[in-house]
């Protein structure tokens, strides 16, 4: 059977309903072989009431890739070692008088190392004009009204669970002659994309730019436990003398000199609370107590990693163990039954409407006794509406009682085409899940700058805690969530959507 064309027909009495066929994509990193994909068969032959439809596999049971590596979308378009494209020939007609529909769907995804999705590349394309019409408007709205064989590509760059790749209608009465039957080839191709992964053991940067210069001279080592004896209001937390500490051997609140200074600078953090303030670093460097580090370094910068997924070399090899996989699920039926996809939800934002509006409004658990909002009109149930009215990408997501009062409400972002939302609460409770989801390898990734709760222009409650991603002084996307229950998303100062912990939320503009 190795090489030949494989045929595998479909037919039932009443209904038709069958997984022709199973590819299983698999990346391995041991030794020199990366397969990536491994073609299985599910299922009987069955018979169609009326008609026939075929799904032909032609590279044989198995495809493998060797020497397997990041690559570029260009150079996936010529490159046979590290992509691989399969190749699926769909041939039917029916005399059904509702037609046939069939589906291409995800299955069994496993992209997972150590809670980080590995974006695996996927490019699903049709070849020729022999499925029908590429439909360019909405399929589901437009299919009750087709007398002619059509497809949509549905896949949008996510691997996860049952998503579409690829929907296809073949239009009645084909077996009469009348209309053609279709006779095409659907092609899905896999890669690693290198704009997208990164693997590096020294990321991020464990150490500051400046480091304790190792060899002050005595009046400099003065100068040094002066100031810090200045600074310091918390003495009895001294473990050696302050020469020590200058020295980098001793440690205050637990704390070593380096350690401290890996946490900063800080604005307006001094060393009784979690690090160094800018004006302690300018000291430091004015008298030579702080040196910079040498012009090589050991560490990843952000700039280098780019937004990219960031693998360990531990985690890239345990793919030879665990490896990476997914199949491609293949489905057909007389009639018109495919469900449509959900559109334009949220997975962090269960059950949300969205919504983006600069009018204060209030939860039904606001804690300042306000009438709770009613939110009947200005939203979709589709983030991307929001998105594409307000031209920004923050907005707010909310969940409705009966009343149309909002329950839960959130401030929402979409980061490099991947949408979240994190909770604000009167309490604190979602700062946990929070954190864990804007720090997470498919947003931030451990990237966000966690310290102590800002109350003011110079004060800090180090019994509180805030997570920070992004940088507030560019046009990117900034997000925060506080231990006390207030979460934020925007850009800079240009403006933001915040839910409150007092129960208020709204969008805002510069």
């Amino acid at each position: 059977m190795e090489g030949k064309k494989k045929k595998y027909l479909i037919k039932s009495y009443k209904q038709m309903f069958l997984v022709i066929g199973i590819f299983t994509l698999v990346l391995l990193v041991g030794g020199t072989t990366f397969a990536f994909f491994n073609y299985t068969r599910t299922g009987g032959a069955n018979t169609v009431k009326v008609g026939r439809i075929y799904f032909n596999h032609q590279e044989g049971d198995s495809i493998s890739l060797e020497n397997v590596f990041p690559i570029s979308s260009e150079q996936a378009e010529t490159d046979n070692v590290n992509a691989k494209t399969l190749s699926i020939t769909v041939v039917g007609d029916t005399d059904y008088d509702k037609g046939i529909e069939y589906l291409l769907t995800l299955d069994s995804v496993n992209n997972t190392v150590n809670n980080k999705k590995v974006p695996i590349n996927l490019e699903v394309s049709v070849t020729g004009e022999g499925l029908g019409t590429a439909e360019t408007g909405d399929y589901y709205t437009n299919r009750d009204n087709y007398t002619e064989s059509k497809y949509k590509i549905e896949y949008n760059d996510k691997l996860e669970q049952d998503r579409h790749l690829l929907v296809g209608y073949i239009s009645p009465n084909t077996t009469k002659g009348t209309i053609e039957g279709i006779n095409g080839t659907i092609n899905i191709k896999a890669y690693l994309d290198k704009d997208k992964v990164a693997i590096s053991d020294t990321y991020p940067e464990s150490e500051p730019e400046y480091q304790l210069n190792k060899n002050m001279t005595p009046e400099e080592l003065d100068k040094c436990a002066n100031y810090i004896n200045e600074i310091s209001k918390k003495a009895d937390y001294l473990s050696g003398t302050l020469e020590d500490f200058c020295n980098g051997l001793g440690t205050i609140n637990g704390m070593s000199f380096q350690q401290m200074l890996q946490l900063g600078p800080i604005e307006q953090v001094d060393i009784e609370t979690t690090g160094f303030s800018d004006n302690s670093f300018n000291y430091f460097i004015q008298e030579n107590i702080l040196v910079k580090k040498d012009d090589y370094s050991n560490g990843t910068t952000t700039e280098w990693i780019d937004g990219r997924m960031v693998l360990t070399t531990d985690e890239w090899n345990s793919l030879a163990n665990t490896p990476l996989s997914f199949k491609i699920k293949v489905e057909a039926n007389e009639g018109i039954w495919v469900p449509e996809p959900a559109q334009g939800t949220i997975d962090s934002c269960p059950g949300c409407k969205f919504i983006y509006s600069t009018t204060q409004m209030w939860t039904t658990w606001n804690t300042n006794s306000e009438t709770p909002t009613q939110i009947t009109s200005g939203y979709s149930e589709n983030y991307n509406d929001i998105v594409t009215s307000s031209g920004k990408n923050y907005f707010l997501g909310v969940v409705t009682n009966n009343n149309n009062e909002v329950t839960n409400a959130y401030a929402c972002g979409v980061k490099d085409d991947i949408p979240f939302c994190i909770e604000g609460t009167s309490d604190g409770s979602k700062y946990t899940a929070n954190q864990t989801l804007i720090n997470g390898a498919n947003l931030w990734n451990n990237t966000c700058n966690v310290g102590p709760l800002q109350t003011g222009p110079n004060t800090y409650d180090d019994t509180q805690r805030q997570t920070l991603c992004g940088d507030i002084t560019s046009s990117s996307l900034l997000v925060e969530t506080t231990s006390n229950g207030n979460v934020f998303a925007g850009v800079g100062d240009s403006g933001q959507c915040f839910v409150a912990s007092v129960g208020f939320f709204v969008c805002t503009e510069s």
